[in-house]
């Protein structure tokens, strides 16, 4: 029974790393055309010289580049990690020591000495962020530049890495595409994969100006494809050409007027007063106002039936 459970366990760990980083679309460097592999290999020239000028964030643009081409490098893959541990990012630094530990195997006949190290590395950098979560951001977008806040991923989409648990800034760009900002939250209870909305170039967009009511404070804006972004009134900005659905905060949705905007345009849209708000009074308000005017009524009559009567008896 224990034999039993002791196998499991095993298969269990086995298991783990795998499904961790799987998702990593891997190339083996032997597969690269001739000229291909030729630019590898100055690239991990290069890399090797940066390493020993001691110039590790021009050594970690460098092997970044290198790893773009081929993944199957067991020197370029330890190098890459071994540079993230030295610039401090420990989740990228551990998510590459994963990978190659991961094929213990092919590590220790490619390269013996760094067989040897690996397991020490990934132990000691288990100890500072082992919290770390595997993560996958892609981009529909092709070539676009993402960054991450707070972080040292500056790269081209997709990013495949660890990160620890928390809410990250994404920054997205490419020439001559509007900029988007997006937020990611990473936690350890669900999963990694994050795919990032689609740029539109700059000259696709239009300008747009709402105004709203008096006393009114904010409008909701919803775009073709159901995202919802919320401003303060009046706004005015580029947006996306599309077609747009506009009311005010706090109001019914399916009063939402329909604004399209198209590419070069400048729009004015007056968001109108809401009839339920105009100067409707409460209804124990108005019962009181109903009831007073009642009052007086009553009041005018009797004093006019009196004055009539009097008149009579002094005629």
């Amino acid at each position: 029974m224990n034999k039993r459970v002791w196998i499991i366990s095993a298969l269990t760990l086995l298991l783990l790393p795998a499904t961790a980083w799987a998702q990593r679309p891997e190339v083996d460097c032997n597969t690269l055309p001739e000229a291909d592999m030729q630019r590898f290999y100055e690239l991990s020239g290069e890399m090797s010289q940066a390493v020993d000028d001691q110039n590790f964030e021009e050594a970690l643009s460098v092997a970044k580049q290198a790893m773009a081409m081929c993944t199957s490098d067991t020197y370029t893959e330890y190098t890459l990690a071994r540079l993230y541990d030295l610039t401090n990012d420990c989740p990228d630094a551990f998510y590459h020591y994963e990978v190659l530990a991961n094929r213990p195997d092919s590590v220790k006949k490619e390269n013996a000495d760094i067989y040897k190290e690996l397991n020490k590395h990934l132990k000691n950098i288990r100890k500072k962020c082992g919290d770390a979560v595997t993560v996958e951001v892609t981009c529909p977008t092709p070539e676009t530049r993402l960054q991450i806040a707070s972080n040292n991923v500056d790269t081209v989409c997709p990013y495949y890495g660890k990160l620890m648990p928390g809410s990250y800034t994404v920054m997205l760009s490419k020439p001559d595409y509007v900029t988007v900002k997006e937020t990611i939250n990473v936690d350890p209870n669900s999963s990694g994969n994050f795919t990032m909305p689609e740029l539109y170039e700059v000259s696709k967009q239009g300008t747009i100006r709402v105004r709203c009511p008096r006393g009114a404070s904010k409008f909701v804006l919803t775009d073709s494809k159901g995202n919802v972004e919320e401003y303060v009134c009046p706004w005015e900005g580029k947006v996306k050409a599309d077609t747009y659905r506009i009311y005010l905060g706090g109001t019914d949705p399916k009063a939402a007027a329909v604004v399209t905007v198209s590419a070069n345009e400048n729009i004015e849209h007056i968001i109108p007063a809401q009839s339920s708000s105009c100067s409707a009074m409460p209804q124990s308000q108005s019962s009181s106002f109903a009831a007073l005017f009642a009052f007086f009524g009553i009041a005018g009559l009797a004093w006019a039936y009196r004055r009539k009567t009097a008149h009579s008896t002094n005629s």
